[in-house]
């Protein structure tokens, strides 16, 4: 196989990865579509409590989402992950010609984050059930599991700040590599970086797309900005 076909391999499996980790987002996150379980009457109200009014959407969602789907969702963003992480081979191949200081950090940051959206993923199986059983349960056991949720929510929060982070880090790098001129891109695509298009990508999803629209794909918004970015990506290096 010539190195050109494994760019364009790994392009292609990238966008493949990239699609069904949004199907997976959209499982997990997106609580306006079914299918979806009721709210148990036993379930502290998330909207009122001083606790947990700032995380009541994530309990809210992860309280309508039946197990097997919290499962589904859970286990397809870990298996898919390999397949995005090969986008790595694509973005160092079209920030080669500008040496190896932009483009071999870039693969690198990319590569360093995904493992943490497997994580992240996975993790959503377990916070989900647990807030299940939380929601179900009565009495002293259920402020014990109170506590336990909270332990685990600040984890989950934290991977999502250190994901974040790597994923601005590959953007910021990425804007000086194409601004140099000499990659594989043209310099315009600089702005067409994962980090600002996901602003507006959020910009959009919040103050343009009607809500009819984007509930369907609530929580996939990072996953459809790497589709549209891969996507450009392999036009320029095909």
């Amino acid at each position: 196989m010539t190195m050109e076909a494994t760019i364009h391999l790994a392009g292609i499996v990238t966008l493949a990865g990239a699609v069904l980790y949004a199907i997976a987002d959209i499982l997990l996150l997106a609580f306006n579509v079914g299918p979806l379980q009721e709210i148990p009457s036993t379930a502290i109200d998330f909207e009122t409590s001083e606790r947990w009014k700032r995380r009541a959407s994530m309990l809210t969602c992860m309280s309508k989402m039946p197990w097997k789907r919290l499962v589904a969702g859970g286990l397809l963003g870990v298996c898919m992950t390999p397949f995005v992480m090969s986008g790595a081979w694509v973005l160092y191949h079209a920030l080669a010609p500008a040496g190896p200081w932009f483009s071999v950090p870039v693969a690198l940051l990319w590569l360093a984050a995904y493992p943490i959206g497997a994580f992240i993923h996975g993790s959503f199986i377990y916070f989900g059930g647990s807030v299940h059983g939380w929601n179900a349960a009565t009495g002293e056991i259920k402020a014990q599991l109170g506590d336990i949720l909270y332990r685990m929510l600040r984890v989950l929060l934290f991977s999502y700040v250190v994901f974040f982070a790597l994923a601005i880090a590959t953007s910021v790098w990425y804007v000086v590599a194409v601004l140099q001129g000499t990659t594989a891109l043209p310099t315009w695509m600089a702005i067409m970086n994962p980090a600002l298009m996901t602003v507006v990508y959020m910009f959009l999803a919040r103050r343009v797309i009607p809500f009819r629209v984007i509930k369907y794909v609530q929580g996939a918004g990072f996953n459809i900005v790497y589709i549209v970015f891969f996507a450009l990506l392999l036009a320029f290096v095909w």
